[in-house]
């Protein structure tokens, strides 16, 4: 998991050179909290980000989304690492989906990171064969 996260990290930063888009040095999977899955929140949150000289990021600022997907969102841009630079803002949108059917589990979220600003987030339970 850790080469591929790697691979992908340095892909993004070579697709994003000569863009004003910093690059993501480090990210860290979201989760869809279990509150959410069992009200079955589900829907987008838009993120403004401020990202510092030295690549962390300074505050985050919801401008829409369900609370409890806000704070999930929230929390998890707050671990991101940006390369170094001048201070600079991104907006960032999350995606929460809930695939049925309706578990009483906490199924594995599967994550898809569509870069340089959208993060789906996606709670579904094991494929079953039958």
């Amino acid at each position: 998991m850790g080469h591929v996260r790697i691979a992908l990290i340095a892909l993004l930063c070579f697709m994003w050179q000569g863009s004003d888009m910093p690059c993501v040095r480090h990210l860290e999977c979201p989760r869809y909290s279990q509150i959410a899955r069992m009200a079955r929140v589900q829907g987008e949150v838009a993120l403004d980000v401020a990202i510092g000289p030295e690549g962390t990021v300074m505050s985050v600022t919801s401008r829409s989304g369900h609370p409890i997907l806000r704070r999930d969102a929230e929390e998890n841009v707050k671990t991101w690492i940006f390369t170094k630079g001048s201070q600079r803002h991104v907006e960032i949108v999350y995606e929460f989906k809930l695939d049925p059917p309706a578990v009483s589990y906490i199924p594995q979220s599967r994550v898809i990171l569509e870069l340089p600003n959208r993060v789906v987030v996606i709670s579904q339970p094991p494929k079953t064969d039958h």
